[in-house]
């Protein structure tokens, strides 16, 4: 289920419901029973309605290869950002993939 913008005939409290939404996020998590990998993202709603979505505390053996790739949140340097998107359906599939194929290669090389 996706946040969506919505308006409100209550005028004194839209700008405060507005300000509310843009804080509000969600959890990404992939999980591999076969190899027992964990991974975490967040996604952000930013100023632009869209989601930023950050790599959640990377696990230190995976932390290099994201770092060659991946900007530091400014707010949480633990937080790497991955990538902007408009849809949790998005967010998902795109998180799935980049671990997939960061795992796989990283336990292929």
């Amino acid at each position: 289920m996706d946040l969506i913008d919505i308006e409100t005939s209550f005028e004194p409290y839209a700008e405060e419901i507005q300000e509310h939404l843009k804080y509000r996020h969600w959890h990404i998590t992939y999980y591999s029973e076969e190899n027992d990998d964990y991974f975490e993202a967040i996604g952000y709603k930013n100023e632009q309605g869209t989601w930023d979505i950050f790599f959640n505390d990377c696990p230190k053996d995976y932390k290099k290869l994201f770092d060659s790739f991946c900007k530091k949140n400014p707010d949480d340097p633990n937080d790497l950002f991955l990538f902007t998107v408009k849809l949790r359906a998005d967010a998902e599939e795109k998180f799935f993939q980049l671990v997939e194929d960061v795992i796989a290669k990283r336990k292929t090389g």
